[in-house]
């Protein structure tokens, strides 16, 4: 029927349309996973602004400061050094793009690699 050939032509052009999101080189892969960290990392400042500081804020001064302090010794360990700046691995593909090491369809792919290191390096507290 009318309505059968339409859900085949719209599933094909879908698959057609996925094959172009395949990892076909180590660099998207790390791509891949610096965009996967970074949006932890902002999960991570988001939580902490709009939860644990407000709430911080509502506490005695010295029991904030305590606990803020408790909280800066907790945090500091292997995964969360990981996820905070595991994003900055970004820095690998893009030099091997802008060295012209890496074949990729958009020219433009390199300054937006490029743009996105350095807003997440120089933006990163």
């Amino acid at each position: 029927t009318t309505e059968n050939n339409a859900i085949a032509t719209a599933l094909d052009q879908t698959s057609s349309m996925t094959k172009d999101w395949y990892l076909t080189s180590p660099y998207e892969l790390i791509m891949l996973t610096s965009v996967i960290l970074n949006a932890m990392a902002a999960g991570i400042i988001i939580i902490f602004s709009n939860t644990i500081m407000p709430a911080l804020s509502t506490l005695d001064p010295n029991v904030g400061i305590n606990v803020m302090n408790t909280i800066n010794t907790i945090i500091v360990n292997p995964l969360f050094i990981i996820v905070f700046f595991g994003g900055l691995i970004s820095a690998i593909p893009t030099v091997a793009m802008i060295q012209k090491k890496v074949s990729y369809n958009n020219p433009a792919a390199q300054y937006y690699a490029l743009a996105s290191t350095l807003v997440y390096f120089l933006d990163d507290s």
